[in-house]
């Protein structure tokens, strides 16, 4: 069912954040892991939205803009607005 899935979603993702497979794609992790976190839900969001939240603040460049791995600002820009937008359930994907 639904909720086994995104479990097990999460379960990956968050076992995957340390391993070398996920160094240099940041941004692309991460866009996946705020949608699972959010679907998941309770504690599992609101960890997950403490930290992440508080790396982008962390690592806002002084323009307002976010470094995108290899691929640039513009690209790391739009993957933290999506993740710092995800709570106000603005998107179809970003709706509980």
């Amino acid at each position: 069912d639904e909720a086994r899935s995104v479990e097990r979603l999460w379960r990956y993702l968050r076992s995957a954040v340390h391993d070398d497979a996920v160094k240099g794609h940041y941004c692309y992790h991460h866009f996946y892991m705020v949608q699972a976190a959010w679907q998941h839900g309770g504690t599992t969001w609101s960890d997950y939205w403490q930290q992440i939240s508080r790396d982008l603040v962390r690592t806002q460049g002084a323009n307002g803009s976010w470094p995108g791995d290899d691929v640039g600002p513009t690209y790391g820009t739009a993957i933290a607005c999506f993740i710092l937008l995800t709570p106000l359930e603005h998107l179809p994907m970003a709706q509980r």
